[in-house]
């Protein structure tokens, strides 16, 4: 029989006459497709799907399924939206096939092209609004959307997930603790706080030494504005983790050793180990997570009245950009992105007369870019502007730089191809803010709406944050930004000071969100989201659904 091949499992078995007649179908399908006519020849496979029943059903399901996703390779681009449909509409149209063997479409969907996350998305949803669901098959699928960000599946799976758990808590299981911790983290995500603490609380029975759930509690007593307790509490997280990853650091060395070498050499691999796995301690994401909750909950101890900033300055960061498309007009030797940024700042934020504002130049020598140096220099002295001109430093350098030589409580950092839009936010304004709220180290002004999409996937938002007029997010920006100088000094320069490796990313303006947001991602997928947005202490101004404050000028 030709047809689909099989995805970790045994075939169907089928009649001869069955399997003559699908044999029939798959070829006549087969032989549409060489033809060029792809939408007939999966029109052909669903109607038989629609007709059929048993093995054959599952078989032709199959077919049908690896059809679409051959035309998806295929392409042309413009028809993946159609295919996207064809795929979730067999799914609603055939949930006993879907819900028996849904694993081999989740795997052939998971490279990120699109539409593959929407269409998991969607077999996510079908599966979970068919229980009964195994607690590993539930665990899986919430792993996936954890790192999709889906959170309307996290939403539907999680009364699943405590329904798996209620019975279960009787018996003491530390394995259930980092699952109550995932319940609890949902809860947060949805300002649910005394459901999130009660899980925390529950991990906490089961494993004493659970720094995720630690960590939760923690951001619970940030949400309720108490700092100390919520500090004690990282302090304590950042204890556990090591020490948790040592205690398996033996397993992992072990796994390190070459087959051979251990069997041979039993008295010189035992040698290694040691070192293997003082190596791999040091390195482990256990320990790099330890040490920023560690600097974190340092910057939470203390009056909060210690942090109130008193102190402004403005960073632009400038160089002569060779990727202007729609403003070309821009384009250096001319500074109209400067010009542009500079003036909508001072028109729509207000920079006052006191504040100094300070242009970084990132200068590469040649004929256009020395014009361009020189019109800026000009600029900035008939401004009144500070100007630092470095030569082939890139971004990342540019910030160590410019963190160096000025050294106000609060700084506003701005790249020159971002445009101000109204309304605003005031520099009073912005002092205010960061003064009532010890717990924020970065605001940053978006540039498109706020909405819970790409980037910004996964925004959150507490009564709290909406009385403060922010968003919580768990990733860095380079948009135009207002930065503590103590959370640059604690969290940002210690990530970004050797972060070498994303320097020549974008024509050299890589090298701090995407330094920064590796260790996010390692971070949050350790301790949970909800945590890793309060650890570090970054928003976006406004309230879900607003307006973009300023706009991107360099495209």
């Amino acid at each position: 029989m030709t047809g689909p091949k099989a995805t970790g499992r045994a075939a169907i078995p089928l009649s001869p006459a069955s399997a003559a007649a699908l044999d029939a179908i798959l070829a006549e399908s087969e032989a549409l497709r060489q033809a060029g006519e792809r939408e007939q020849a999966l029109d052909l496979l669903a109607d038989a799907c629609r007709r059929q029943a048993g093995p054959e059903a599952a078989a032709l399901g199959r077919a049908y399924v690896t059809a679409i996703l051959a035309a998806w390779e295929q392409g042309p681009p413009e028809s993946v939206r159609q295919l996207s449909a064809r795929l979730t509409g067999f799914m609603d149209a055939h949930p006993v096939l879907v819900l028996r063997d849904h694993r081999w479409i989740d795997v052939a969907l998971r490279p990120t092209r699109l539409p593959g996350a929407p269409v998991r998305v969607h077999l996510w949803k079908a599966v979970l609004a068919q229980p009964p669901i195994r607690l590993p098959n539930l665990l899986r699928i919430m792993g996936h959307a954890q790192r999709l960000r889906a959170l309307d599946v996290m939403l539907l799976a999680l009364p699943l997930l405590l329904r798996h758990l209620a019975p279960r808590r009787a018996r003491g299981l530390a394995e259930d603790a980092p699952h109550w911790c995932w319940a609890g983290d949902i809860h947060l995500m949805q300002d649910e706080g005394p459901e999130a603490e009660n899980c925390y609380r529950i991990a906490l029975t089961l494993d004493a030494g659970c720094g995720r759930a630690l960590l939760g509690l923690a951001a619970i007593a940030i949400d309720r504005g108490e700092l100390g307790e919520a500090a004690a509490l990282a302090h304590r997280a950042a204890e556990t983790l090591p020490r948790r990853a040592a205690e398996t650091l033996p397993r992992r060395a072990a796994a390190m050793l070459p087959r051979r070498a251990a069997e041979t050499l039993p008295h010189r691999a035992a040698e290694m180990l040691p070192r293997r796995a003082a190596a791999m301690l040091a390195d482990c994401e256990e320990a790099e997570a330890a040490a920023a909750i560690g600097r974190a909950a340092g910057l939470l101890e203390g009056p909060p009245e210690a942090r109130a900033p008193r102190t402004m300055a403005v960073i632009i960061f400038c160089h002569a950009t060779t990727k202007l498309q729609r403003n070309a007009h821009l384009a250096p030797p001319g500074i109209g992105l400067l010009e542009a940024c500079y003036r909508s700042l001072r028109a729509v934020v207000g920079v006052p007369a006191a504040v100094p504002v300070t242009v970084i130049l990132d200068h590469r020598p040649g004929e256009v870019n020395d014009a361009f140096r020189d019109r800026v220099a000009h600029f900035c002295a008939a401004e009144g502007l500070a100007l630092v001109v470095n030569t082939d430093h890139g971004l990342r350098r540019q910030w160590l730089d410019a963190f160096d030589r000025i050294r106000a409580d609060l700084v506003m950092v701005v790249e020159q191809d971002h445009e101000f839009v109204r309304p605003g936010p005031g520099m009073e304004e912005m002092l205010a803010l960061f003064a009532a709220r010890p717990d924020i180290g970065q605001v940053r002004l978006n540039r498109r709406a706020n909405i819970r999409t790409g980037f910004d996937l996964m925004l959150s938002c507490t009564a709290r944050d909406a009385t403060s007029g922010i968003l919580r997010t768990a990733r860095f920006s380079n948009t135009p930004q207002f930065l503590r100088r103590d959370f640059y000094d604690a969290m940002v320069q210690p990530l970004i000071v050797q972060g070498t490796r994303h320097d020549g990313r974008n024509q050299g303006a890589g090298g701090v969100e995407e330094t920064i947001n590796v260790v996010m991602a390692r971070l949050e997928t350790l301790i949970g989201l909800p945590a890793t947005m309060r650890l570090f202490g970054l928003s976006i101004r406004g309230e879900l659904g607003e307006k973009a404050r300023c706009v991107h000028l360099g495209v």
